[in-house]
């Protein structure tokens, strides 16, 4: 019994040591551009959860978008994923950058909510009528 574990043992860690990690592409995506990808990606995957149906009547895919958007292609993105997602400090620096980017469009969007609330409830001003003195 005490040989079946050892031999488990050194089969479990031998096994485990060949891990391959995604190699660094050809067309390699820096981390902002990655960020940006993720943060547009991000953006349209919450605007399809709260109103699918206008997205159901675009004639395009909302990722066909973001490839011509960046100028690149579902191969070349997956192959820039996997690269980042087999480096997690990498991956966590690019995450901040979208994090980071997802907080200036909150507060963008904020801002304008606080402008149409502040024009919505602040009554009009009466305007002056102007007379036309040649029509007298």
């Amino acid at each position: 019994m005490r040989n079946l574990v050892v031999i488990l043992f050194i089969f479990l860690t031998t096994s485990c040591t060949d891990i391959q990690t995604a190699e660094k592409p050809d067309d390699f995506y820096g981390d902002q551009k990655m960020a940006d990808i993720l943060t547009d990606l991000y953006l349209i995957d919450g605007s399809m959860s709260n109103n699918r149906s206008a997205f159901t009547k675009l004639k395009t895919l909302p990722t066909d978008y973001i490839y011509d958007k960046y100028n690149t292609d579902s191969v070349t993105y997956r192959e820039n994923f996997l690269y980042y997602a087999d480096r997690v400090e990498e991956y966590q620096q690019v995450l901040e950058i979208v994090e980071q980017n997802l907080e200036v469009v909150k507060d963008s969007v904020e801002a304008r909510q606080q402008r149409v609330n502040k024009r919505i409830t602040t009554p009009a001003e009466p305007t002056e009528i102007i007379k036309d003195p040649d029509n007298q």
